[in-house]
């Protein structure tokens, strides 16, 4: 099989696929791509046991050639493309021996191949659980915000996901590893769903890089709950990804209805002063202490096992705190909460020493909300 192609747009595309496909597979055949047809499109799917990315495949069938499915070595394709100039490139796939010659201008290189017979692929047929669309400018932004919000653990699979909650109206995005938390709500809407009823799906975080690179430039893109896996599509790309059934927290139990205390300040000062506190705070915990001073609020660090400490004032004409109010902060935790904040200045609300802190914009038409659990002070 004889085909055509332009080196940098195939590039780009093995680059996506790639997202789908770890290096530490225990299958050999996981390190491929399988390329098929789907009438006149071709296209290659990157699989890990956690999901699998179907994109179209940019190169063109010759003329004269049967097609036949094959698998293709995506790193080492990939690793030579790199060094190639952009430019017309022509790959002949000889199934007799199964391997891949790439033709270009100043030479050519050949990669071994495989049959596409062992390949193990995801399917998803009949009827879907639960069907709805979302525009990318929705759905992208909301997981990639919310996967800054999970850490790997192996226990508790509720916090390896960013849940959706799919409602008639629309849908909330959540995401929580036990000390912060994150919240997204899109209201669309009567109706939002086009199959199924209400329910809370669970995403895997690993897989929130290859959606957000496979689907930027898409219209609109679908995505269908199904037993054991979800389904994110849109034309010829496909995301496939096993469905997490875990007991999902009560997320707005955890949200306070109203708070007794406020801070209202400028998000990018408040986060630059943050760094700088963090940098000579205890490596352990990276504590830091939010107090009350006159005229705002008073953010400390202090390493006291290697005599290093810092702090700073920042001025704010809206402060509830009382005198003498102290919280203990990881850095960490609140650069993270502050870090979805689109706002100029953020509103932080607040209530005992030892009770979550709450992280809004200030635009009143905001749907965006973080949290983050503080740190128990000793002295």
């Amino acid at each position: 099989m004889k085909f055509s192609a332009d080196s940098s747009a195939l590039l780009r595309t093995l680059g996506f696929v790639s997202k789908a496909i770890s290096q530490k597979s225990i299958q050999p055949i996981l390190l491929y791509g399988l390329v098929r047809q789907n009438g006149d499109q071709l296209t290659i799917t990157g699989s890990s046991t956690a999901f699998s990315l179907t994109l179209p495949l940019p190169v063109a069938l010759l003329p004269g050639q049967e097609f036949q499915p094959f698998c293709l070595n995506v790193f080492d394709f990939m690793a030579y493309l790199k060094e190639l100039p952009a430019g017309p490139i022509e790959i002949t796939v000889d199934s007799g021996n199964w391997l891949t010659t790439v033709v270009y201008a100043q030479g050519e290189f050949q990669i071994p191949s495989s049959a596409a017979d062992d390949y193990p692929q995801i399917e998803v047929n009949g009827d879907a659980d639960l069907s709805f669309a979302l525009e990318p400018s929705v759905l992208l932004p909301a997981v990639k915000q919310a996967a800054g919000f999970i850490h790997e653990d192996t226990l508790r699979p509720a916090f390896n996901c960013v849940a959706f909650n799919v409602t008639n109206e629309g849908v909330t995005f959540y995401a929580s590893d036990g000390h912060i938390f994150y919240r997204y709500e899109h209201q669309h809407g009567v109706p939002f769903i086009d199959e199924g009823s209400p329910s809370v799906i669970g995403v895997n975080y690993v897989c929130v890089n290859a959606l957000a690179a496979a689907f930027a430039d898409a219209e609109s893109i679908t995505i269908r709950h199904f037993a054991k896996y979800i389904e994110f599509s849109s034309g010829f790309i496909r995301l496939i990804v096993m469905n997490l059934e875990a007991k999902f927290p009560k997320y707005e139990a955890i949200i306070r209805k109203t708070s007794p205390y406020h801070i209202v300040a400028d998000a990018a000062l408040l986060r630059a002063v943050i760094r700088r506190m963090s940098i000579l705070s205890p490596e352990s915990t990276r504590l830091i202490i939010l107090s009350r001073v006159e005229g705002g609020i008073c953010l400390s660090s202090n390493d006291v096992e290697m005599s290093k400490s810092a702090k700073e004032t920042i001025l704010c004409d809206d402060v509830t705190l009382p005198d003498g109010y102290r919280i203990g902060i990881a850095s960490t935790t609140i650069l993270t909460s502050l870090g979805v904040i689109g706002t100029s200045d953020v509103r932080l609300e607040l209530d005992g020493p030892d009770k979550a802190l709450l992280f809004r914009e200030t635009d009143a038409s905001s749907h965006v909300l973080s949290l983050c659990m503080p740190m128990q002070l000793t002295d």
